[in-house]
């Protein structure tokens, strides 16, 4: 992530200003916030933050070191987040990494495949990975019983242009939610 962790955190801050601005353009949505950070140990940064409260991620600080402590990561903010959620609450996740897990030491593809499968189960969360230059799905996809559909494959020289496209489908998303008053998880889909 070295190369590119400032395209990185102008991504998240673009990411934000999307959510805030739904949330200003459909005051009915109801959406929090939560940022964690991994290396060869996890920090969450944000954490059930309103989108206002959070105009600029505390990110700025940070840099990427160490090793990839993905599945740990992954599966400790997964359980963090389901044990806020009220029923009626949809789980939008989104994991950018740009390497193979290397550092978890709680959680293995077994272990963090069933949290996930229990998790999309219920039908209210959606997982979007992207890979800075690192194939997510040829790497992770059986692992993790993920579909292609759900991961992109993205140059960290491009890394601008693959958040604005997420971006979009964020905005896609909670247009289609206050019009429809239903939320499609279909929409996060890279294909």
């Amino acid at each position: 992530m070295q190369r590119c962790w400032t395209a990185t955190l102008n991504a998240l801050d673009a990411q934000l200003e999307v959510i805030y601005s739904a949330t200003i353009d459909q005051p009915q949505l109801s959406v929090t916030i939560n940022l964690v950070v991994f290396n060869d140990r996890f920090e969450t940064l944000v954490y059930q933050a309103k989108p206002e409260d959070c105009k600029r991620f505390p990110v700025h600080h940070l840099f990427p070191e160490g090793n990839t402590g993905l599945f740990d990561a992954m599966g400790f903010s997964f359980q963090q987040l389901r044990g806020t959620m009220k029923a009626d609450d949809i789980a939008l996740v989104t994991i950018i990494t740009d390497g193979m897990e290397n550092a978890s030491q709680h959680f293995d593809a077994v272990r963090l495949s069933a949290l996930m499968d229990e998790l999309r189960a219920g039908g209210k969360w959606s997982f979007s990975f992207m890979g800075a230059d690192f194939d997510i799905f040829t790497h992770l996809g059986k692992e993790l019983n993920l579909e292609k559909k759900n991961t992109l494959f993205f140059s960290k020289s491009k890394i601008d242009e693959e958040v604005q496209a997420m971006s979009s489908k964020h905005k896609l998303f909670f247009s289609k939610q206050a019009k429809t008053g239903t939320a499609d998880l279909s929409t996060f889909d890279f294909e």
